[in-house]
C-alpha cells in the first residue's frame, strides 16, 4: 500500500498570516488554541512561524477553532486531494449549532471519536452559556455532552443520563414548562405562546430525548438490565410523541430503529421489533446513512431474535454502506456483531480479527472489551501478527486504514489515530 501524504497544495503563507491575525483578534494563547481545536500547540506554533505545513485535517480544525468564514475555508481546503465525508450526524442533520462555533467545533472532535478534545470544547461551551444564563445554548452543549458520554459506552452510562436530564432541565427552565407540559402544548391542534415545534429549544430537546432513551435502552440490550425496562418505554414515548408532533422523518427513523432493539431484547418482542425496523427504513432516503445505520439494528434485531445467518448477512450489508461514508463509531459496533456470531459458530480467528477492527474504529465500552477478551485468549505472536496486519492495512484489516485516512485526510494521521485506539486495548503505546 502506497504510503505518505496526498497531494495537498494550499497558499500556506496566506494561511499562516490569517490564521495569526485570528488568534490575536480572539485575543488566544496557543494552549487555549490547542484546547479549542485539538491540534498541538507546538504544531501550531511551527505552523505559525512558518516552519512546516498544515495538514489538512490540521487547518480544519484551526479554521473551525479560530472561526474562519465558509469562504475561506473553500480557499484553503480547495487543493485537498482527498477531502473526508461531510460530517452528518445520528439525528440527520449538520455539524452546527447555530453560529455557536465552539459547540460546533465539539460535535466535530466528537464525530471524529476525539473524546478528550471535545469534552474540553464542550464543557467550556457549556460553563460559558451558564455564565451568560444563555439556558439554550447551555442545554445545546448539555445535549451533546450527553450524546459524547453515550459514545463512550460506560456500563451504567451514568454521565449520560446526568447530561441528558440537565439538558431537559434546562430546557424546561427556559421555557417555563416541565417536559410533559411541552409536549401537551404541542399536541394536534394546540396553540402556546411559550414553544412552537420550530423553535430551536424544541430541536434539541428532541434530540435530547432520543438520547435518553438510548440510555436506558442500551442498559436493557448489553446488559440485561431490567429494572430499566419501564424508564426506556415510558423514554421512548415521549421521544416519539414530541417527534411525531415535530414531523422529522430522520428523527423519527433513529427513534423506531432503536426502539427495535429494545424490543428484541425479548426474543418475545420479535414482530414488533421487525416492525420498528421496517417504519425505520420507511423513513430514510436509500443510500444515505440514516439507512445504514437502519441496516445494522436490523442484523443486532436478528442476533437478539436467534437468527444468526440473517444477522451476518445484514452486519455485512450495513459494513458496506457505512464504510464509504467513514463512520467509524457506527462501524465499531457493527464488526463487535459480526465477532460475537464467529465466536458463536467457534470461527475463532475470524472473531478476533472482527474484534480488533471493532476495537481499531472505536475501542469504548463493549467493543473494547470484547476485544481484549480475544487478544488474552491467545499466543501473542497471533495478535502481534493482527495488529501489524491493522497498521499495514491489509486485508481483512483494509477497512479500518480506509476509513481512518478518509477521517484524518492524511496517512500519517490515520497510523496515528489506529494507534491511539489500539492502545486503549492494552493501556500502552502500540509498538511494533
Amino acid at each position: 500500500m502506497k504510503r505518505g501524504r496526498p497531494s495537498d497544495e494550499y497558499p500556506a503563507e496566506e494561511f499562516r498570516q490569517r490564521a495569526a491575525e485570528r488568534m490575536t483578534a480572539l485575543n488566544l494563547t496557543l494552549r487555549q488554541v490547542e484546547e479549542r481545536s485539538g491540534v498541538n500547540r507546538g504544531t501550531v506554533s511551527q505552523i505559525l512561524r512558518g516552519r512546516r505545513p498544515c495538514a489538512a485535517d490540521d487547518r480544519h480544525a484551526l479554521m473551525v477553532a479560530l472561526g474562519f468564514d465558509a469562504t475561506e475555508h473553500r480557499h484553503f481546503l480547495a487543493g485537498r486531494a482527498d477531502q473526508p465525508p461531510e460530517l452528518i450526524f445520528y439525528d440527520g442533520s449538520l455539524p452546527y449549532s447555530g453560529d455557536y462555533l465552539p459547540i460546533q467545533r465539539g460535535r466535530e472532535l466528537l464525530m471524529h471519536s476525539m473524546f478528550p478534545e471535545a469534552r474540553r470544547q464542550l464543557i467550556d461551551a457549556y460553563n460559558g452559556a451558564i455564565g451568560r444564563k444563555d439556558f439554550v445554548r447551555a442545554a445545546d452543549a448539555a445535549e451533546v455532552m450527553a450524546w459524547l458520554e453515550l459514545e463512550v459506552m460506560e456500563r451504567d452510562n451514568l454521565r449520560a443520563l446526568a447530561w441528558a436530564n440537565n439538558s431537559i432541565a434546562l430546557i424546561e427552565k427556559h421555557v417555563g414548562l416541565s417536559v410533559d407540559q411541552i409536549l401537551h402544548s404541542l399536541e394536534a391542534g394546540g396553540h402556546s405562546a411559550e414553544i412552537t415545534t420550530n423553535d430551536e429549544a424544541t430541536a434539541i430537546l428532541s434530540k435530547v430525548l432520543h438520547i435518553r432513551s438510548k440510555v436506558f435502552a442500551e442498559r436493557v440490550v448489553y446488559y440485561a438490565d431490567t429494572r430499566q425496562h419501564r424508564c426506556a418505554t415510558d423514554a421512548f414515548q415521549r421521544s416519539l410523541a414530541l417527534d411525531g408532533y415535530r414531523q422529522t422523518a430522520g428523527q423519527f427513523g433513529h427513534d423506531f430503529r432503536w426502539q427495535a432493539r429494545f424490543l428484541a431484547a425479548d426474543r418475545r418482542g420479535r414482530e414488533a421489533a421487525e416492525r420498528r425496523i421496517a417504519e425505520g427504513f420507511d423513513h430514510f432516503e436509500k443510500g444515505s446513512s440514516g439507512e445504514a445505520l437502519v441496516m445494522r439494528d436490523l442484523a443486532f434485531v436478528h442476533w437478539q431474535t436467534g437468527r444468526p445467518a440473517q444477522a451476518r448477512a445484514a452486519a455485512f450489508k450495513a459494513v458496506d454502506l457505512l464504510s464509504p461514508q467513514a463512520d467509524a463509531r457506527a462501524l465499531g459496533p457493527a464488526f463487535y456483531l459480526l465477532s460475537k456470531i464467529a465466536s458463536e459458530n467457534d470461527r475463532l480467528t475470524e472473531a478476533r480479527r472482527f474484534a480488533l477492527t471493532a476495537a481499531a474504529l472505536h475501542p469504548f465500552g463493549y467493543v473494547r472489551e470484547n476485544a481484549r477478551g480475544h487478544i488474552q485468549s491467545v499466543a501473542s505472536v497471533e495478535t502481534r501478527r493482527d495488529l501489524t496486519g491493522i497498521l499495514e492495512g491489509t486485508e481483512p484489516f483494509k477497512v479500518v486504514y480506509d476509513v481512518t485516512h478518509r477521517l484524518t485526510g492524511a496517512a500519517d494521521s490515520a497510523i496515528d489515530l489506529i494507534k491511539r485506539n489500539l492502545s486503549k486495548l492494552t493501556d500502552r503505546p502500540v509498538v511494533l
